[in-house]
């Protein structure tokens, strides 16, 4: 589980970077600032979206994935509005920049992380 949040966590924050509607100059601070959130945020979520799932014992692929797809999102969402509490910018928790700065960039990750999952077991590379 731990090399795939970590590569989950790089590719995110790259596409997260690119995909960003900021100058082409800043992309790689905008790679270097999320970075250690994915890693972070992404890690601790893994786990207890993980744990919760094992909890629940869902065998239903389609409901799996659709609880894990809004407790994900829902985490992205908890991310972004602690990051603007700590950042002292409660005036801007409104709709569009919680979805730019939270949503979006759990549910790349949460992506990521199932495609390298699904890759690892399925060629059984690193994990088991």
């Amino acid at each position: 589980m731990f090399t795939s949040v970590i590569l989950a966590a790089i590719l995110s924050s790259i596409v997260y970077g690119i995909a960003l509607p900021i100058e082409s100059n800043h992309v790689y601070v905008a790679i270097l600032y999320s970075l250690p959130i994915f890693l972070v945020a992404g890690f601790l979520v893994t786990i207890l979206v993980d744990r919760l799932m094992k909890k629940l014992n869902i065998l239903n692929t389609i409901y799996r994935y659709s609880l894990q797809l809004i407790s994900y999102a829902l985490a992205g969402l908890v991310a972004a509005i602690i990051i603007a509490v700590l950042n002292q910018s409660l005036s801007e928790l409104a709709l569009t920049p919680l979805a730019l700065f939270g949503i979006l960039p759990a549910l790349i990750y949460f992506h990521f992380y199932l495609a390298i999952t699904y890759l690892f077991s399925r060629y059984q590379i690193f994990e088991t």
